[in-house]
């Protein structure tokens, strides 16, 4: 699969994952995602030959040796739009039970009433991985290149604020 259509393929996984966790935190912690912000890493090569072509390619598993010198990111700006989803493939599943689990948090710290304040909203910012599998996984400290990880920047408001 090329680059770019590896990018396209992400995107849709983290697409179905921010789906069902827009249903599972509106369901469950009382919290709405407002928006997602993805930044998504890759390299380009400029090919030789006549009218060269640029190729992406898209970093597998930070945790792997590579040399990716020359990373690019795309910025991309997802607002919620129609309905959302409790079911998807299990690749998305896997990713939107790792974010609703550091989302719960957000629902705690919601219901801490300071008196001078009132939470507006609340950011995560979580970074993700391809594996050489082709799954999405969260780069939880320790293992992986931060550099490398594509990161996935969420807005929550709590209902009702």
């Amino acid at each position: 699969m090329k680059g770019a259509d590896q990018l396209v393929e992400l995107v849709r996984a983290i697409e179905d994952a921010l789906a069902i966790v827009r249903y599972r935190t509106e369901k469950r912690l009382g919290i709405s995602l407002q928006k997602a912000e993805l930044e998504l890493r890759f390299a380009a090569k400029k090919t030789a030959g006549v009218g060269g072509s640029i190729e992406i390619i898209v970093p597998i598993e930070a945790g792997v040796e590579r040399a990716w010198s020359n990373l690019q990111t795309f910025t991309l700006s997802l607002t919620p739009a129609g309905g959302s989803l409790d079911l998807g493939e299990p690749p998305a599943n896997e990713l939107a039970d790792a974010i609703l689990a550091l989302a719960a948090t957000i629902d705690q710290l919601a219901r801490v009433k300071p008196a001078s304040f009132t939470l507006g909203t609340a950011g995560l910012s979580i970074g993700v991985e391809l594996t050489t599998e082709g799954k999405l996984q969260v780069v939880f400290g320790g293992g992986g290149k931060s550099s490398t990880a594509h990161t996935i920047n969420l807005t929550f408001r709590r209902n009702g604020s």
